[in-house]
């Protein structure tokens, strides 16, 4: 007996029987493409122009005939966060990859569908085709519209969705009903409905016990509704998430089963000391009726580092001695095991996988291919002399810039690219200057003259400008690899190099607190923000600061062990003001000072944001208001608007990481100010979200008005906030429901206890108001944000100052001042 789900207009089709993914290379051919690169950059989205691999599906796309699908579907799609049917990935080259979808339907006479994907989706109704819609728009949702003439009795509906994978693509469809009479859809015949339906229900509401482990606690799965009878689920891929490059020896991760019962709805996975820290992946899967169904979920395991002591030498010694006993399967690793004359065959290993990636032009692979110069040049000697023959031939013929011919999807566009890319060939070129590279023709010599010209006109943006990417956990370090490579091996560089790298790690310094580099970042992903110190910027400043080291985190680490550059004088008192002490900095990143950034701090937390220039607009992966405490490495608190509902989802913003519609926002010392205007038509999702992780907070205390999160933080919001009490974020997310809000933030000040900080928030009393939010502090200054960015101090307006790429310091509330390092 077919179980039917009557479907309600605004009501998707969510349940289907799917076909496995057909997946095909799909490069197109090879061309030089346009060098737009102005050296004038922003975050989000870069209009490339179609790559080879696109313009090769636009010449197939006119006139082409696509058979309906003919399964077998084997598989199960359930979307499980809301409409969409979402099949996101990262793929390092063009991979065209479709899937095709069936399901049962019913109804009387016409009825009316409207479709929302990237890609392109086409129907089938009993074998006939029945609609195409074909934007392929590579990341943008675009819409467009479906009629079905339903015959009354039961009948076929077939569904094909395709997209083009260029690197990072998300890839979806949603088809939703907009009219029609008596609409009722039904997995296929043969498939137990309601044994799905029960699967669906554990699946959904499948989560992790806590959000982060600690030392000596277990990996627990939970189902928070039980399944009926026993459930077998296969947790494939437990391990690290990818970070772009290369950061496992393929097929090193685990994979777990586990039988949840009705009894007993829950299952220990691991236990946590036995997992690599940071954020680890969870692919959970299940079999209904043979056919599979899949859900993605993830956490972190949090781990005491191992200390670092001594001076800058015996630091940097401490790290390379390590990173190669670690054994860690990455190229700067492989670097560090050759300088320190280990494991030869794994350095090898590691080596030959690395120019796998070089040699097939995955998209990171500039990220791969510096560390891999610089082993060349100091310890080829230690490798087979066929692999040192592959590395030399691997690096002549790779692509070092978009003029040279190529059908890949490496990433030319953005700052940290356009600088490894650089570096690469102007390293490469000087080891081989006599030598032809035939991807673009030139000499070494001509390759190396040519980076240099190239690179003058990076320094020269970068120091106007700074950097787009601020503060990020995922881009500094990739900044370090170009950096620290031309510092070490090219010497014309070494000052300007030396200089910038100065400047990151002061920037990182003033946003680390407690071990944990934080604040507003131009991009983050989930996986940085949710792993506390266990990120390669967290290497990075466990080396500079001293402190707890966690190997695994090693691209930039690892090349700075083996670094003459020394970090600057002065960066603990950056990253730890003294008890009693509270430090402020102001200063603008990016071009046209696109990340205004503002920053408080004591010895006990940091508040820190940047300032929107428009607010309302497409956000992407910015972090604009970050406050991080040093009581608990994950005592990080933020507040976005999502840019998807599925947990650990792929999309850019995502669920947790950046703003899909961007607040505004301003911040005056302690206190920070949002507004969220969220009536956008290319958004449905109408709350933004604040995200405090109850193991390092505990449960708010409630002061008046007020949220208060481990007597530091207060937050107010105009609108009713409700604590998310099922899935993967319980306890952990606060939504705020409506179209406009406002938000103000808190934090204590040195010397002020819980007590006091409670009687000082009894007397503050945001209101909100026609797209304004206003506060009174404490000492009587009235803060006033409008939705349009307008942001007023005491009725005069406060633009934001100084508009200087030099950070700017005032300890104890003393004026703004340059700083000049010491």
């Amino acid at each position: 007996m077919t179980d039917w789900h009557r479907l309600h207009p605004g009501a998707a089709i969510t349940r289907w029987a799917m076909s496995a993914a057909q997946t095909r290379h799909y490069p197109g051919a090879a061309r030089p493409m346009p060098d737009r690169v102005a050296y004038r950059f922003v975050n989000g989205w870069v209009q490339t122009g179609d790559l080879p691999c696109r313009e090769a599906l636009r010449g197939e796309l006119p006139g082409r005939v696509v058979p309906c699908p003919a399964g077998p579907f084997d598989d199960l799609a359930l979307a499980l966060d809301g409409p969409d049917l979402d099949f996101s990935r990262f793929c390092h080259l063009p991979t065209l990859i479709a899937r095709g979808f069936r399901c049962r339907i019913r109804g009387t006479g016409p009825a009316r569908f409207r479709v929302a994907t990237c890609g392109g989706v086409r129907l089938w109704l009993d074998g006939q085709a029945a609609g195409v819609f074909e934007p392929f728009t590579r990341n943008r949702p675009a819409h467009g519209a479906f009629s079905l003439e339903l015959t009354g009795g039961p009948q076929d509906l077939v569904l094909r969705l395709e997209d083009l994978h260029e690197r990072d693509t998300t890839c979806f469809f949603a088809l939703v009903l907009e009219a029609g009479q008596g609409v009722a859809v039904a997995l296929p015949e043969g498939q137990d409905s309601a044994a799905v339906e029960r699967a669906a229900k554990v699946l959904g509401g499948l989560r992790t016990d806590r959000v982060a482990y600690g030392a000596g606690a277990a990996l627990r799965l939970v189902a928070d509704v039980p399944p009926e009878t026993p459930l077998r689920l296969r947790v494939a891929d437990l391990g690290p998430f990818g970070r772009g490059g290369m950061v496992a020896e393929p097929g090193a991760a685990n994979t777990v089963e586990a039988v949840l019962t009705p009894e007993r709805p829950e299952a220990v996975l691991a236990e946590a000391d036995a997992l690599p820290p940071g954020c680890l992946s969870l692919r959970v899967e299940t079999r209904v009726g043979g056919a599979r169904l899949e859900r993605q979920l993830g956490t972190t395991v949090l781990r005491d580092g191992v200390p670092l002591t001594g001076d800058w030498p015996e630091r940097q010694a401490q790290v390379r001695r390590r990173v190669a006993a670690a054994g860690g399967f990455e190229p700067s690793a492989a670097l560090c095991m050759a300088a320190e004359g280990r494991a030869p065959e794994l350095v090898a290993r590691i080596v030959a996988a690395g120019l796998d990636t070089i040699e097939a032009r995955f998209d990171c692979s500039d990220f791969t291919i510096l560390p891999l110069l610089r082993l060349y040049r100091d310890h080829r000697q230690g490798l087979p002399e066929a692999l040192q023959a592959r590395m030399k031939t691997a690096f002549l013929t790779y692509r070092y810039w978009l003029d040279e011919p190529g059908n890949d999807v490496m990433w030319f566009w953005s700052e940290n690219h356009v600088l490894c890319f650089h570096s690469a060939q102007l390293v490469a070129g000087q080891l081989f200057p006599d030598e032809v590279f035939p991807a673009s023709g030139r000499s070494g010599a001509e390759q190396a003259t040519l980076a240099e010209a190239r690179l003058d006109r990076w320094f020269a943006a970068i120091a106007e400008d700074g950097l787009c990417e601020w503060n990020s956990a995922a881009y500094y370090p990739i900044d370090m690899l170009g950096l620290l490579t031309l510092h070490d091996m090219a010497p014309r560089f070494r000052d300007r190099a030396a200089k910038v790298l100065d400047r990151v790690l002061t920037m990182a310094a003033l946003h680390t607190m407690g071990g944990v580099p934080a604040g507003s970042q131009g991009r983050c992903y989930e996986k940085e923000l949710l792993a506390g110190p266990h990120t390669e910027l967290g290497s990075v400043m466990a080396m500079a600061l001293g402190g707890g080291f966690s190997p695994g985190y090693d691209r930039a680490a690892g090349l700075w062990a083996l670094s003459a550059y020394r970090p600057p004088e002065g960066l603990a008192a950056l990253a730890g003001p003294g008890a009693g002490q509270s430090l402020r900095a102001a200063y603008v990143q990016g071009h046209g000072a696109g990340g205004r950034l503002s920053l408080w701090k004591s010895d006990a937390a940091q508040l820190s944001t940047v300032r929107p220039h428009a607010p309302g607009s497409h956000g992407h992966q910015a972090q604009v208001l970050d406050v991080q405490l040093a009581c608990h490495p994950l005592a990080r608190l933020w507040i976005n608007h999502p840019g998807e509902a599925r947990v650990w989802g792929e999309r850019r913003p995502s669920l947790l990481a950046g703003s899909h519609v961007m607040p505004a926002v301003a911040q005056d010392g302690p206190h920070a100010l949002m507004v969220f205007d969220l009536r956008r038509d290319w958004t449905e999702l109408r709350y933004s979200q604040l995200f405090a992780a109850r193991e390092a907070f505990g449960a708010p205390a409630p002061v008046g008005g007020w949220l208060v999160f481990a007597g530091t933080v207060a937050v107010w919001c105009s609108t009713p906030v409700e604590v998310e009490t099922a899935g993967l974020y319980r306890g952990a997310l606060y939504r705020a429901a409506g179209e406009t809000m406002g938000w103000c933030l808190v934090l204590r000040l040195p010397g002020e206890n819980a007590q006091g900080f409670a009687r000082r928030l009894a007397g503050l009393a945001p209101e909100f108001a026609a797209g304004r939010v206003e506060l009174v502090t404490h000492e009587g200054t009235h803060l006033s944000l409008t939705a349009e960015g307008v942001f007023t101090r005491d009725g005069k307006e406060a633009p934001f100052a100084p508009l200087s790429v030099t950070p700017h310091l005032g300890w104890n509330g003393a004026p703004l001042a340059p700083w000049t390092g010491g």
